[in-house]
């Protein structure tokens, strides 16, 4: 009985088996370019519904046995459409891949927020993602696409959190002017000068205006680099335009809404990267002598014996072996954290949509305890509303940042005291900076060095900073190809400061008593507001064929910007009370800080400048294959001359599609373009160097300097700058010739030439005493940058290429 059973399962399996077989079956063909008819290698070939797949070999031919008879087989290929074959009686198919053009019309963001096809551009526009920017984590955007665009060059004012990135395009442009970049953030400019201070020897960076942007927010960043790009935006963006373009809610079909919410979190740490390299042989002494008092890492050789060191103290001394301590930097530092994180809500209906989002970055750098940390908070609201023919859109973004940072600078600084510790003594042993031994008084050295933790824990600089920036844009839809637009943006940002050095006094009869470390302390406090309003009024229109194969479209715009700058600034030293870090805990007036010294500028500083300009651009495509753009602007500003505030500048530039007008069909060199531009753009000068102004002024007398107002009395006299009458702007003229190219769907070539040359150089030029003035602001000299740039990306391996199975 047992082996009946046993033998009607086997039976059962069998029929099972035949049944299964029965169903499924192997199916052959080949895949071929519906274009060019060449077969292609690589193509994912997957039974849909199934992790059931294959891929073509390199006569792009397949074999894949398919587990139904009304089997449906998936076509997938980078560069090409993917295709759908439902499988009939015929068990050999051939299938025809078309091209993919949705690649090659990536469209991309051009001056003032116009969105056009990277095709139609006749200049390099190099773009960043929103996962580019957020996949490193990094805290600034800026430094989130450093090393992804050829000709950018990105560095960092210092490691400390939240520090400044600089960013230059394409070579450094000006002499005495600014380099940075334009930011413009949904059409509208943003500050994005340094916040930073010094005091006497020490300074301190807090980052710059870009910092104030959650990389979270962001959908995309666009560089222009060319004169021929950016001419439309004028005079700021002489050095070239960072484009940021936000993230935004969505608008849903008619009677429904949508609403999503997104989270992003991380963690990052960072170390001492790089420190200089240390001579392992020597210890504290200077040519091969070993001296208790000296800063120097130049004496005998160690030699492993137990010798004392440091200063007496109450009759007693510190012993430690002579040998070599190979991390006792490194060993000081300790790692740093930083926390982000970010939460948005998004939503919308058929007329319109919103999204809100908070961000909250929290970092402790590498130094000991928490003398250098940083936190921001950010908010930002965006919305949009249809009405008929009208559009209405803003956004509303808050930052609030506060830091405090380790200064910096030539002074006695945490580094430099470090630096001079010789090798061999321990420094984090000295940690408790109130000992006996490591104290101001009996430190181990007088020459100028205090213990690092004492300047770690008692000098500082504190650091509080809003910045509230956004804009509100309306459009009006004139006709059924015009259209009306105004644009209103705004930036306002305060930023207070607050730099320190503690009073070092020893004690009277100590080791340390009346040495060059001694020091009265000082105090700088700083109130920055900056104020921004930026207003354009543009006419576009739709593209419309002016006859069968050419198109065109036309913009037209004014635009008025202002920016205000109030600055005060006072700096006191001699401190009354140690540990008192305030302007009023000083016997002196307070006085103008030594880094505007030069500048004979007053505590309270304000400055106004303003310009108006009006553009046009019109834009002309043959076919989808040859393009120009030709582009101008005349500006009007207030910083030049009346005889000379007046300047035109423009651009041309034009791309055709070679592989259209070639009419190429191949899998091997899918796309190709020529480019080629000319564009010129002006700077204008810096606020009030055309005239000579009155300043409040010092009068010295012996042994004494008095600064006004003194006894209720003030008095002011001319500066020290003449003015400049004739001063015209600065002029950049600018060509460039380039090609994009891509094969294979996966490897893309782009290669550019630029040549600009900068003329009219505006300087600061010192002029001899005897004239009565001290300098003078003139054009003066010429700059010429040229350069290749090349950009290689390869798409070795993407999600698409595995087919859906593995």
């Amino acid at each position: 009985m047992k082996n009946k059973a046993s033998l009607l399962a086997v039976l059962l399996w069998v029929l099972c088996m035949q049944l299964g077989f029965a169903q499924s079956r192997t199916i052959s063909g080949v895949v071929r370019d519906a274009g060019s008819g060449e077969t292609l290698p690589g193509v994912a070939v997957l039974e849909k519904g199934t992790q059931n797949g294959t891929a073509t070999n390199i006569e792009g031919k397949f074999e894949l046995t398919v587990s139904s008879a009304n089997a449906t087989l998936v076509f997938k290929s980078i560069g090409m459409e993917e295709k759908e074959v439902a499988l009939g009686s015929e068990d050999y198919v051939v299938v025809q891949l078309k091209q993919s053009t949705e690649s090659l019309q990536e469209v991309v963001v051009t001056a003032l927020g116009v969105s056009r096809e990277k095709r139609s551009l006749g200049y390099t526009s190099s773009n960043v993602s929103s996962d580019e920017v957020t996949e490193g984590g990094d805290r600034s955007p800026l430094n989130a696409i450093q090393g992804k665009v050829a000709g950018v060059n990105i560095s960092s004012a210092s490691g400390s959190p939240g520090s400044s990135s600089r960013i230059i395009i394409r070579g450094l442009q000006s002499v005495d002017q600014d380099n940075q970049p334009l930011f413009v953030i949904d059409g509208v400019p943003i500050f994005n000068n340094s916040s930073n201070i010094n005091s006497l020897n020490l300074g301190a960076d807090f980052g710059n205006g870009a910092n104030a942007i959650n990389p979270e927010d962001i959908e995309n960043i666009s560089i222009l680099k060319g004169a021929s790009a950016t001419a439309l935006y004028g005079s700021r963006a002489s050095n070239g335009v960072v484009l940021i373009t936000t993230k935004k809610g969505k608008t849903s079909p008619a009677g429904k809404q949508n609403f999503g919410i997104s989270y992003a979190g991380n963690v990052s740490f960072s170390d001492v990267y790089i420190l200089p390299t240390f001579q392992e042989d020597f210890g504290q002494g200077w040519d091969g002598t070993h001296l208790l008092g000296e800063n120097g890492s130049w004496g005998p050789k160690y030699d492993g014996k137990e010798r004392v060191w440091g200063n007496v103290v109450d009759n007693s001394q510190l012993l430690k072996p002579y040998v070599h301590l190979p991390d006792n930097v490194r060993d000081f530092f300790e790692t740093g954290v930083s926390y982000q994180n970010s939460i948005s809500f998004n939503g919308g209906d058929e007329k319109g949509s919103y999204y809100v989002s908070f961000s909250n970055t929290k970092t402790d750098g590498i130094y000991p305890t928490d003398v250098d940390t940083y936190n921001r908070n950010t908010v930002a609201l965006r919305g949009s509303r249809n009405a008929g023919i009208f559009n209405f859109s803003g956004s509303l973004n808050f930052s609030d940042t506060k830091s405090s940072f380790v200064p910096t600078g030539q002074g006695p600084t945490v580094y430099n005291n470090i630096m001079q510790i010789p090798r061999d003594i321990s420094i984090v042993d000295m940690s408790d900076y109130t000992n006996k031994f490591y104290n101001i008084d009996n430190y181990f050295t007088p020459y100028g060095v205090v213990n690092p933790y004492f300047t770690l824990n008692e000098f500082g600089s504190k650091f509080r900073g809003s910045k509230f920036f956004g804009g509100l844009e309306s459009s009006v839809e004139l006709t059924d190809w015009l259209t009306g637009t105004y644009r209103f943006g705004f930036d306002y940002g305060t930023d207070n400061y607050n730099i320190w050095e503690a009073v070092i006094d020893a004690q009277a009869g100590t080791p340390n008593d009346g040495t060059s470390s001694e020091d009265r302390g000082s105090v700088r406090e700083r109130l920055y507001t900056q104020r921004q309003l930026n207003h354009d009024f543009i006419l576009s229109t739709k593209k419309f064929d002016l006859t069968k194969d050419l198109g065109m479209d036309i913009l037209a715009g004014l635009n008025i910007n202002e920016r205000a700058f109030t600055d005060v600034d006072a700096f006191v030293n001699d401190l009354t009370i140690p540990g008192f870090y305030d302007i009023s805990n000083s016997p002196n007036q307070p006085s103008v800080p030594e880094d505007k010294a030069q500048f004979s500028i007053g505590i309270e500083n304000q400055s106004l400048r303003r310009y108006g300009g009006v553009y046009s651009q019109a834009s002309f495509d043959y076919k989808n294959m040859i393009f120009l753009n030709l582009s101008a602007r005349y500006d009007k500003s207030s910083t030049l001359p009346k005889e000379n505030n007046g300047f035109f500048y423009g651009g041309a530039n034009a791309s055709f599609v070679l592989t259209d007008l070639l009419k190429v069909r191949s899998t091997v060199w899918n796309y190709g373009k020529l480019r080629v531009g000319y564009g010129s753009t002006g700077n204008d000068a810096p606020v009030y160097v055309t005239k000579s102004y009155f300043e409040q002024k010092s009068v010295n007398v012996p042994f004494r300097t008095y600064d006004f107002p003194v006894g209720g009395i003030n008095a002011f006299s001319i500066s020290n700058r003449l003015g400049s009458p004739d001063l015209q702007p600065e002029i950049t003229k600018e060509f460039e010739i380039g090609g994009e190219f891509r094969f294979f769907t996966r490897v893309t070539v782009d290669l550019t030439y630029y040549n600009r040359v900068t003329t009219d150089l505006i300087l600061g030029v010192p002029l001899a005493g005897e004239s009565g003035w001290t300098v003078i602001t003139q054009n003066v000299g010429e700059i010429v940058n040229k350069g290749i740039e090349a950009l290689v990306s390869v798409d070795i391996l993407k999600k698409d290429d595995l087919g859906g199975f593995t």
